[in-house]
């Protein structure tokens, strides 16, 4: 049901898009900067509605098991080191510096590689925006047995010892842009999730867990 309603309103959302597009390209008249402003800022805000109802599209198709999932072995520091030219320019967007220590020879592990990138992606991006000059983006990785271990921090949208979405009393409470992130944080967890991972909280950092025990 959940699925379907999104789907809907996407559809319903590009009808909203269109209109907004034209006006911005090909105005019936000239129109002033308030105009402009208040047209750009709806289809902003459009684009912004767009991107989150996808992501609930793709955790409730995580949740009923229709989402695809690959298994292959997956070099971990590899799809690390692919994200982290985001990571960086997140960070120096708030005036951090970005500290990584890649472990040598970790073991691979059976992932999916796309779904991993896209999820430290948003990790390292939530990360970033509570990194400061006195506060770096820090990513590491690590061994732990089969497994691999890779650590973000500061720690972003995640408020307890799991990848369980916050409470409806906690979501409400919440401001937007808090909402947003732990909005983030929930679908991270569940892609991670979906291929045999975890996502926990280790002091003030995230730390996702990939591979065998």
């Amino acid at each position: 049901m959940l699925a379907g309603a999104v789907s809907d309103s996407l559809s319903q959302l590009d009808q909203v898009r269109l209109p907004l597009q034209i006006l911005l390209e090909s105005p019936f008249g000239v129109l002033n900067d308030n105009q402009e402003e208040l047209l750009r800022d709806a289809r902003a805000a459009a684009d912004t509605i767009d991107v989150s109802l996808r992501r609930v599209g793709q955790v409730a198709d995580i949740d009923r098991g229709a989402f695809p999932v690959q298994h292959e072995l997956v070099q971990v520091n590899d799809v690390v080191r692919s994200v982290l030219p985001l990571a960086r320019a997140a960070a120096e967007r708030n005036g951090a510096r970005t500290e990584t220590s890649l472990e040598p020879g970790l073991p691979r592990v059976v992932g999916d590689r796309t779904r991993l990138a896209e999820a430290l992606s948003l990790l390292v991006t939530a990360a970033a925006g509570e990194a400061d000059q006195s506060k770096p983006l820090v990513v590491s990785t690590a061994r732990a047995g089969r497994r691999a271990i890779i650590r973000i921090a500061p720690r972003s949208g995640a408020t307890t010892d799991g990848a369980s979405a916050p409470s409806a009393a906690a979501s409400s409470a919440a401001g937007s842009g808090e909402r947003s992130t732990q909005a983030t944080f929930v679908l991270a967890s569940r892609l991670i999730a979906a291929q045999g991972g975890e996502t926990r909280v280790a002091d003030d950092a995230l730390e996702v867990r990939v591979g065998q025990e």
